[in-house]
């Protein structure tokens, strides 16, 4: 599975959260920049495909704890460096195409919202990483806006059967 990265946001003023200026960011620190590659190298085991007209993806599995799907993986522990299994990637449940790549940190939640997506109908599964953000207590958690916006951009995209001068209008493709 191929990732790409969506290049416009959906609002303007959402311009400083796209996910590939917050990789940037993270890519200060090595040990999130490892774990974020873990994750995405765990992207190649996954695939969509629809049941009962309804997106589903393979690997994930379905949590009644947390009432949506899920993804765990064993990650270092900032403090300790003892691996726990952690949710790392999470379907959110109000919105219909957004998944969240998390990464928890002792004082901040690493976000990543992106979507699964093809160039062109027939082709391999994509993912386009949308946008990046940090969680914490300090400030407004963005989730739901930015969900909102990276579901607008799916639609979008089904709405146009995948057309390609729509599709990169967000984002670069070969």
């Amino acid at each position: 599975m191929e990732v790409e990265m969506i290049h416009s946001p959906y609002k303007p003023a959402e311009a400083p959260h796209l996910a590939q200026d917050f990789i940037l960011q993270l890519s200060q620190n090595p040990s999130l920049v490892d774990i974020l590659n873990r994750i995405l190298t765990e992207f190649e085991e996954f695939s969509t495909h629809i049941v009962h007209g309804v997106e589903e993806i393979k690997n994930l599995r379905y949590s009644k704890l947390h009432n949506t799907y899920i993804y765990e993986l064993s990650v270092p522990d900032q403090v300790s460096g003892v691996y726990k299994p952690q949710i790392v990637i999470k379907k959110l449940r109000s919105f219909d195409h957004t998944y969240e790549v998390r990464i928890n940190q002792e004082h901040h939640k690493y976000r990543f919202l992106y979507q699964f997506n093809k160039k062109r109908p027939g082709d391999q599964n994509l993912i386009f990483l949308s946008y990046g953000f940090t969680k914490s207590e300090f400030k407004e958690d963005l989730t739901n806006s930015l969900s909102d916006s990276n579901d607008k951009i799916k639609r979008a995209f089904i709405e146009c059967n995948y057309n390609e001068e729509v599709i990169r209008k967000w984002v670069t493709i070969e």
